[in-house]
């Protein structure tokens, strides 16, 4: 079967609120460390084995395929791929600097090493393949070779279901260690394959019904990276629609996957008020469920797994022309 995407980023919003603050621990935005783009995400373990954490919710399944982008530190104390389950056990992979290699896990007890030795301090891609049973599996390819291929008993207790994937590094007694991360995608179904992320901004208005804060035009309100709410776009009622053009996407020797589409938002009031993202590729729309929104600025996306227009896998020329909304509801 071909890979089903279920999230993506490569943090080129600019912020690690994109990540909710209940998701993340001694998390940080990096622009010097970076394999794809402008941005990663930094997780530092501090001195004391204290951890540091990212997480993405996973739906619910007892199936993960997460390929990413990682750059260990010199001397790291176990870094992680997790996928943690929903009574609290965890199952996943550690790169430690003595070893250099990703070993397969179950909470603290090693049941498989790998062997593929990886330099220190060097990005490195990792995919790593769960299915959480008494007869399942985990596999892993480091840098696109095929490494760990354990068979056997995954469940560590009752829970199957994986609540989330996470990412994890601790420091130790007296030092602390970075984990760099860039260009995360996971779903099911397959191996994921190295999948990087381009951000494409809006650069013009297509169609507006949304009021802007000031007197420029709407799609010059929403543009900045990372977001500003010095200025904005907002309505007070519902089925409202903005539409804006984006730059163009440099496709040469890529293949495109998915999109996904971002939002930074909230409500003022306490009300019902709710939040669509849209994609539109030749007049036809995907979009998003009815988002709740917090009274607090927070990010929303929506991934778009087909071009809406044809049904099919996406293409450059159809990225180049589509269009980003906002739908209030």
């Amino acid at each position: 079967m071909a890979f089903t995407p279920e999230f993506g980023t490569g943090f080129e919003m600019g912020s690690i609120e994109s990540i909710a603050s209940g998701n993340r621990s001694a998390a940080y935005i990096e622009t010097t460390t970076v394999k794809t783009g402008t941005y990663s995400a930094r997780i530092r373990g501090a001195a004391g084995s204290t951890d540091g954490w990212i997480r993405f919710p996973k739906a619910s399944s007892a199936y993960l395929d997460v390929g990413a982008w990682l750059y260990p530190h010199s001397g790291a104390n176990g870094q992680r791929i997790e996928a943690v389950l929903a009574d609290g056990n965890v199952v996943g992979v550690r790169w430690y600097s003595t070893t250099k290699t990703w070993d397969f896990y179950i909470n603290d007890v090693l049941i498989e090493s790998g062997t593929r030795v990886t330099a220190v301090s060097t990005w490195q891609h990792v995919q790593l393949r769960v299915f959480v049973d008494g007869s399942g599996y985990i596999q892993t390819k480091v840098d696109g070779v095929d490494d760990i291929d354990y068979s056997g008993d995954t469940q560590p207790a009752a829970s199957a279901v994986i609540s989330y994937l996470r990412f994890l590094t601790t420091g130790s007694v007296n030092i602390a260690y970075n984990l760099y991360v860039d260009d995360i995608a996971f779903g099911e179904d397959d191996w994921p394959g190295d999948i990087r992320f381009d951000a494409l901004m809006p650069n013009g208005d297509a169609s507006v019904e949304w009021t802007p804060s000031t007197g420029l035009d709407n799609y010059a309100l929403v543009d900045e990276r990372p977001p500003s709410t010095v200025d904005y776009v907002s309505t007070s009622g519902p089925g409202l629609t903005d539409k804006y053009a984006l730059g163009d996407w440099s496709g040469t020797a890529k293949t495109p996957q998915f999109v996904m589409a971002w939002a930074y938002a909230k409500k003022d009031t306490a009300g019902d008020i709710q939040l669509q993202l849209l994609v539109d590729s030749n007049g036809d729309e995907d979009v998003s469920a009815a988002l709740d929104l917090s009274t607090s600025d927070a990010y929303y996306s929506h991934l778009v797994a087909q071009d809406p227009d044809v049904l099919d896998v996406w293409t450059d020329s159809a990225i180049d022309a589509l269009k980003i909304g906002i739908r209030s509801a």
